[in-house]
């Protein structure tokens, strides 16, 4: 998971998991990878920082990402 701006200001602070590993990089941007086992709660953990969050790998959880966001916008049409 890559997080910018605030999110990933916040995400530095934060501990998700023991096993978490964080990579900061000199744009102001973090990238968080986390063992996990429920991926609906993950996704709502990170849908919570918008556009500043942003799914990288594995592919699985990003299509899965992707085709919740764009269930989500269907609603806003």
């Amino acid at each position: 998971i890559r997080f910018s701006g605030i999110a990933a200001e916040e995400m530095a602070q934060e501990k998700w998991h023991p096993k978490q590993r964080i990579v900061k990089s000199e744009q102001n941007e973090l990238q968080l990878e986390i063992p996990y086992s429920n991926d609906t709660e993950l996704l709502m953990d990170i849908f919570r920082w918008g556009s500043l969050a942003e799914v990288l790998n594995p592919p699985e959880l990003r299509t899965k990402a992707i085709e919740q966001l764009k269930t989500t916008l269907k609603s806003y049409k």
